[in-house]
């Protein structure tokens, strides 16, 4: 139930994430640095699972996890997928993250997708891989430039997300930047708010915080809004930290 969107050019790039949860969950504890074998996170905590779903390191590598709910639950005691995000929070590149992935008894938890986002230091060309995981197998892709998810009606829910995307972000170019018709497309209902819309509203679950980060070559910024983008137009906490050469 959230959705990630981003943008990106040869020297920086900009992650987008909802993040849509259960109105009984606990609200989320604020980005946070987190140091471990000396680099630098930045990441919100889930209190009830003790993991995150998104966070950004002094490397310049970012993470997005969202539940992937069309995969089968493996049968074995399941471990919170915001801890599996937070033990690889800290890796330096996509190809560290890819090994430690690779090396992870994947059967311990439920379905998910992450997506992973960096800088290549050769080209100053950002790049994104997306690790999806069915409950069975692990399987790795370039994604696409919007994933969304949803435990409610699925198809018809990204069939939604994906039009107001185009209109919202992949419209001809105009006066808004392309920052602005990100942030404006994840505060967006369409017709009314409901299960379908990308600032989503249910009776049992609603899109709970907004995360912006921006990556450059030099540092990372970690804007966060601690409630629907639509009623939280403006950061409540804002972090950063100077990359790691």
């Amino acid at each position: 139930m959230c959705t990630l969107s981003w943008t990106r050019n040869q020297e920086s790039y900009q992650i987008f994430f909802n993040r849509d949860e259960q109105r009984s969950r606990s609200p989320a504890e604020p980005p946070k640095c987190i140091e471990h074998n000396g680099v630098p996170v930045l990441l919100p905590l889930d209190p009830d699972g003790g993991g995150s779903w998104i966070s950004v390191n002094g490397h310049g590598l970012s993470l997005c996890l969202l539940n992937f709910y069309q995969g089968t639950v493996p049968g074995k005691r399941l471990i919170s997928r915001g801890q599996l995000l937070r033990s690889l929070a800290h890796a330096e590149n996509i190809d560290s993250l890819n090994n430690k992935i690779l090396t992870t008894d994947l059967s311990h938890y439920a379905p998910f997708t992450l997506v992973a986002f960096q800088i290549t230091q050769d080209q100053q060309q950002s790049q994104e891989k997306m690790f999806q995981w069915d409950g069975e197998d692990i399987h790795r892709s370039q994604p696409e430039n919007m994933i969304t998810s949803s435990s409610v009606k699925f198809d018809e829910v990204s069939k939604q997300r994906q039009k107001l995307y185009i209109q919202k972000v992949s419209s001809p170019p105009c006066a808004d930047t392309n920052t602005d018709k990100h942030i404006s497309f994840h505060a967006c209902h369409g017709e009314k708010k409901n299960h379908r819309s990308v600032c989503m509203h249910r009776e049992d679950a609603r899109t709970v915080s907004f995360s912006h980060i921006l990556v450059t070559n030099n540092h990372v910024e970690f804007n966060y809004h601690n409630d629907s983008p639509c009623e939280s137009p403006s950061p409540d906490t804002k972090s950063s930290l100077l990359r790691i050469n």
